[in-house]
């Protein structure tokens, strides 16, 4: 939700490869889980079918296709950052809502 990183280009480090390929990764496991998954579940378990379901579309858009929108801000050289950061690698609880999750709304709080 940084405005200036959209609108200004800078300096930006290349992206590597691993990190296009990381984020095409996380989209596709949430395309499986809510296309593969999901449907398979459904009549045994509806309640866990939900939760795949769920899980899948956070894969999909948060650490996927938001992920590779960033990427490709980056590669055009503007200084755009993911906003998921991480969240798995956070050491407290601050860090982990205001640093690595969901980091669009932290800038708020500054």
């Amino acid at each position: 939700m940084d405005i200036t990183a959209f609108c200004t280009r800078s300096y930006v480090t290349a992206v590597p490869v691993r990190e296009w390929g990381f984020a095409a990764g996380n989209t596709i496991f949430g395309m499986l889980l809510v296309w593969g998954a999901v449907p398979v579940i459904s009549p045994l378990h509806p309640l866990l079918s939900g939760w795949a379901g769920m899980i899948g579309l956070v894969f999909i858009l948060h650490f996927g296709l938001f992920h590779l929108l960033s990427l490709f801000w980056r590669a055009l050289g503007f200084n755009v950052r993911p906003i998921m950061r991480s969240p798995g690698t956070a050491t407290s609880l601050s860090k982990f809502w205001g640093e690595s999750w969901n980091a669009a709304f932290s800038y708020f709080n500054a």
